[in-house]
């Protein structure tokens, strides 16, 4: 792997000025050995990789989504601090004004939304939605990804193949009535480098349960319940708090909505912007 500060580094650095942004690093992860789960790296995908790291070197500025995936392009990819600025994505309007809050269903609805990645985790939505269902009845809505063979399986094992609604591809409008209508939405991911389902679910007022893991803390702050991924109790069990306590719902909404609002379009241009004009500058006069 290629470190930022060689000389080889500083000569891909000449010519046109680049800003690179990076959404997350984790086939670098899984690579180092950091996150594991799913499948490791192919050759082609190493190659891609260390292609990557060189694009980042040659670089002048590198926009992170996350103050966690900023920490992994200067630990992993050896990018020097003062060339990463973090700026959050934004939530998209259609989910700040879409529709209302639909009155709760029955049973209730619990929403994942993931594209089948394993860092999203789906093993481990099913056996804490498996918990839940023994003690109360609940649906699941699946969007985003078809069900593996293996997760279909666990479905079954589960006895939850009957309460599972699978919509592998959706439109941003489906998508917010989806929130608009889920009791709550459940994301106990293994690693994010942002996390938009929590944002999008928080600008519709859908409650969020979701794990501690990369740059989720950084996204929902405190406007949802939160424990580790491996807590697989303690996320049923702050699923079951939203079930039983509808003012516990109420609040979460609001403060989701109210957190949501400092996800704006125009805020992440501006500093976008500032970014670029600092990029285009002689080298010799870059703000440090």
């Amino acid at each position: 792997m290629l470190d930022a500060s060689s000389g080889l580094a500083a000569g891909l650095r000449l010519g046109p000025p680049v800003v690179a942004t990076v959404h997350d690093l984790i086939p670098l992860l899984q690579l180092r050995g950091t996150l594991e789960g799913g499948r490791r790296p192919s050759f082609l995908a190493r190659r891609v990789i260390e292609r990557t790291l060189l694009d980042l070197a040659r670089a002048r500025r590198v926009v992170a989504d996350s103050r966690r995936t900023a920490d992994d392009v200067v630990e992993l990819a050896r990018v020097e601090t003062s060339r990463v600025t973090t700026i959050p994505l934004p939530v998209p309007p259609v989910f700040l004004d879409g529709a209302p809050r639909r009155p709760p269903s029955e049973p209730p609805l619990i929403l994942h939304v993931g594209n089948g990645g394993f860092y999203k985790n789906a093993t481990g939505v099913l056996r804490i939605v498996g918990r839940i269902h023994r003690r109360v009845p609940v649906r699941l809505a699946l969007v985003g990804a078809a069900l593996s063979p293996d997760i279909e399986r666990l479905a079954g094992d589960l006895g939850l193949r009957g309460q599972i609604d699978v919509r592998p591809t959706t439109t941003d409008a489906e998508l917010a009535s989806f929130y608009s209508g889920a009791t709550l939405l459940l994301m106990p991911s293994l690693y994010e480098g942002f996390g938009w389902p929590a944002l999008e679910a928080m600008a519709s007022g859908c409650p969020v349960v979701c794990s501690t893991a990369g740059s989720l803390p950084e996204v929902v702050g405190d406007a949802a319940l939160t424990a580790p991924a491996t807590d697989e109790e303690g996320l049923a069990g702050h699923v079951m708090a939203i079930l039983g306590d509808t003012g516990l719902a109420q609040r979460l909404s609001a403060l989701g909505r109210a957190r949501a609002e400092g996800f704006r379009l125009e805020e992440m241009g501006r500093r976008l912007a500032a970014v670029y004009r600092a990029a285009a500058e002689p080298e010799g006069d870059q703000p440090r």
